[in-house]
């Protein structure tokens, strides 16, 4: 396998291409700490958010693959464990040791305070929960939801001399967008599996149309009320926060852009009718870069427009050139 297959295949493990979700939080968190965009230390937390991703989604991979679930998927028989470009030793290795590494360096940037590593250790105690036993329960979106807000939370956390409504405000609006992604969007794509799932508890099933000879999802009014409760939820902590900081319209009238098109795209995977698996990942993908974007706008009186903008152009140009890499396409992986 020549270099090129071979980076390929370790990205594809690590899911490299959704690195741009998380790895801002941690960037703007140590920002609006600090106060500024444009400070060393924001850059360290720069690291440790790629560091974060990588290390926690290349573990998922290779438990959900060790575990069977993903060996035996037929639409995950591309990925690097199943085709033999990584052997499982060598992915177990790597991890382990990147696992380390990780913990080892967000404990360097924590030290200097007991709630900090406190957090830190919450914080892996809560991945590695949800890595290893998400499959097994219907309330997994729970350890990894605190796991990925407290990438936001902790660099805000180590620089801020007091915890603001506009911080718990938004804090909480990332929280609320891990819950959905997981417990909605998650388990949308992967409806059809074998696997706790709360959205298959509460009614949403696949079904065959031999007639049509097309595979139809069905949901319920139960999973309704609860996707759509939350983006509204989402959306008003997120409209909080901005009101909470007494800036300017503009940010407001941005985040309303990024709220109609958050909710456009809960409302399209949500449909009942044909399941095209594929179809319903780019509307997951788009909702999910959209909610980001909409809590992310909340930072613009602290970090400035250009900053803003910065951080926003750096996210679309990572997620399409990484995406194209590893998966062949813009925006839709295949996962």
């Amino acid at each position: 396998m020549n270099l090129v297959n071979g980076t390929r295949a370790w990205l594809r493990l690590f899911r490299a291409h959704t690195a741009v979700l998380e790895a801002p939080m941690a960037v703007l968190g140590a920002a609006i700490g600090l106060g500024t965009f444009f400070d060393y230390r924001v850059g360290l937390w720069l690291i440790f958010g790629v560091m974060y991703h990588f290390v926690g989604y290349g573990m998922n991979s290779y438990v959900d693959w060790d575990k069977g679930f993903d060996k035996e998927d037929e639409r995950k028989q591309h990925h690097p464990l199943n085709t033999g470009e990584i052997k499982p030793d060598n992915a177990k290795k790597v991890i382990g040791v990147s696992f380390i590494l990780l913990f080892a360096y967000l404990a360097y940037l924590t030290h200097s305070s007991y709630v900090g590593l406190g957090l830190t250790c919450l914080m892996v105690v809560s991945g590695v929960a949800y890595n290893y036993f998400g499959k097994y329960t219907s309330l997994k979106a729970v350890p990894i939801a605190v796991a990925h807000t407290l990438v936001f939370f902790i660099p805000y956390y180590m620089y801020t001399d007091s915890i603001t409504l506009f911080s718990v405000l938004m804090t909480t609006a990332y929280f609320i967008h891990h819950i959905y992604q997981i417990a909605i969007s998650g388990d949308i794509k992967d409806v059809d599996q074998d696997e706790a799932s709360l959205i298959q508890k509460l009614g949403a099933s696949i079904h065959r149309d031999f007639e049509k000879d097309i595979d139809v999802f069905t949901s319920s009014g139960k999973i309704l009320i609860i996707a759509y409760t939350l983006t509204v939820l989402q959306m008003a902590f997120s409209f909080g926060s901005m009101y909470s900081a007494r800036d300017s319209i503009y940010p407001v009238a941005l985040g309303g852009v990024f709220a109609a098109l958050t909710f456009y795209d809960t409302d399209n995977m949500l449909q009942p009718g044909k399941f095209r698996r594929n179809k319903r990942i780019e509307y997951m993908s788009r909702r999910e870069f959209f909610g980001y974007s909409m809590v992310h706008t909340a930072a613009i009186p602290v970090i400035g427009w250009k900053a803003y903008g910065l951080l926003l152009i750096s996210m679309l140009v990572y997620l399409g050139t990484v995406s194209k890499f590893i998966w062949g396409n813009w925006l839709v992986p295949e996962v």
